[in-house]
């Protein structure tokens, strides 16, 4: 029997979807948030904004590279989400020609807080110009 007497940690991750109607940039995302540039709350959006853009990955370039497991986009999607709702709303976004990008948000400690508060954070933000939501925790 080996007994670890270091230090050991439980990472976790939480899923996320999101969506625009306009392209993923910083002024977009603060505008569907209707967030001004001198709002109080702007640069706790920017930092949101540069932890989810630099976690996501564009679902259909995912089916692309991972064709030989999955039979469609929708399959890759189940993968980050299992919410019936939220599979219904992912449908409708692609019907719409609209991006939809998926991926995690990890717990990695304190050298990042505001992944480790999207981590344990659950999300949802749906209105005409943006749909981000944070799925089930793994």
């Amino acid at each position: 029997m080996k007994i670890r007497q270091d230090f050991v940690t439980n990472s976790s991750a939480t899923s996320f979807v999101v969506s625009m109607k306009e392209a993923f940039t910083l002024e977009n995302f603060r505008k569907a948030l209707r967030i001004s540039q001198n709002h109080i709350l702007a640069g706790f959006v920017n930092d949101i904004f540069q932890v989810v853009n630099s976690k996501k990955c564009d679902i259909k370039q995912l089916m692309q590279n991972f064709d030989r497991y999955y039979n469609n986009i929708i399959d890759i999607y189940e993968i980050f989400c299992y919410d019936s709702n939220s599979l219904e709303i992912v449908k409708k976004l692609l019907k719409d020609n609209r991006k939809v990008y998926a991926g995690s948000f990890e717990d990695k400690g304190l050298d990042n807080p505001i992944e480790l508060y999207l981590c344990y954070s659950k999300i949802l933000i749906s209105n005409r110009d943006i749909y981000l939501e944070s799925l089930e925790e793994y």
